[in-house]
């Protein structure tokens, strides 16, 4: 059996700085995967914010689904995904650009910490 389970407001409970995963939920989820279950979180969360947020608790599930889907972790290796090539989303981005009143941000590989301005490039 497989349990896939939202984050946050759903596992953790709390503001996304300093949420909680309850006693009761981390002991359920130890039961469900030593009767030989398979346990998997899914987040709109990049994957280097989860490790950390995961690590608090002692918890490696099975895998995460991260970034909307956007990045997996199973068995230890990190797999992306993209419906767009890198030329087909700057193409895409730039015509969005180009509406009026529309201002967009990117951020690099994940970590939402670069902000890259389109007005830059």
């Amino acid at each position: 059996m497989i349990f896939i389970s939202d984050y946050d407001g759903t596992l953790s409970h709390g503001s996304i700085q300093k949420g909680a995963i309850s006693q009761q939920d981390l002991q359920a989820i130890a039961r469900f995967r030593a009767a030989g279950h398979t346990f998997g979180i899914a987040t709109g969360r990049a994957l280097d914010y989860m490790r950390a947020d995961l690590a608090r608790f002692d918890l490696n599930p099975d895998f995460i689904i991260g970034a909307n889907g956007g990045i997996a972790l199973m068995d230890g290796k990190e797999h992306r995904y993209s419906v767009f090539t890198p030329e087909a989303l700057t193409a895409f981005a730039l015509e969005l650009q180009a509406l009026p009143g529309m201002r967009m941000v990117f951020c690099d590989a994940y970590t939402y910490t670069t902000p890259i301005f389109l007005d830059d490039l």
